[in-house]
């Protein structure tokens, strides 16, 4: 099969620059700050910023909690969504993702990276975590009612009770914050400079 010139054009950027899209995997229990400092990397590097709550509110508006279609259907609609990032050469994606060490999780991760490093793109992953006392505290906050997020301390102990969402992911390497005493502007510098975005 011949080259074409789109195809010429796009070995000598990756050769020269490097991946077309670099996807921020940011991940961490409800509550210690994805959204906010996804916000704060964003402003630094001009990517755009996948929130987790925006599928996830989305498909079970149709769906409800209990309905098996819901985690197919959100997994599917965030690695669409992370594939045409790539594929639109779009510079820089961030997402939010609550990883709770689960063979669903671990094999959503193995297919969103997939997409993305199929398609030319580049994925890092940045674990967040705090103490226990700040996570309680951050789930109070009035900004996670906009999101539906999780208020409510009993439910937050259910969740951490029920899954670990304290671990790193197993398969990648993770750049990890504890961000209990940090600024999310801090916290976001620090991503920056560690995958030099």
């Amino acid at each position: 099969m011949p080259l074409r010139a789109c195809n010429v054009v796009d070995a000598m950027h990756k050769a020269i620059i490097g991946p077309y899209t670099k996807l921020v995997v940011l991940y961490g229990p409800p509550g210690v700050g994805k959204l906010t400092v996804a916000k704060e990397l964003a402003k630094i590097t001009g990517y755009k910023v996948l929130h987790n709550h925006l599928t996830l509110d989305f498909v079970t508006s149709i769906f409800g909690f209990g309905a098996k279609e819901r985690c197919r259907l959100v997994d599917k609609y965030r690695i669409d969504i992370v594939r045409e990032a790539v594929r639109n050469r779009i510079p820089g994606l961030i997402m939010t993702f609550v990883y709770g060490n689960t063979k669903g999780d671990d094999g959503f991760i193995k297919r969103a990276a997939k997409a993305v490093e199929e398609e030319g793109g580049s994925v890092s992953f940045c674990q967040l975590y705090c103490s226990r006392k700040a996570l309680e505290s951050r789930a109070k906050g009035v900004s996670r009612k906009r999101y539906k997020k999780i208020m409510s301390i009993k439910k937050l102990d259910a969740l951490l009770s029920g899954y670990d969402l304290f671990s790193p992911i197993k398969s990648v390497e993770s750049y990890r914050i504890d961000n209990t005493d940090v600024k999310s502007i801090d916290a976001a510098k620090a991503i920056s400079e560690h995958f030099d975005l």
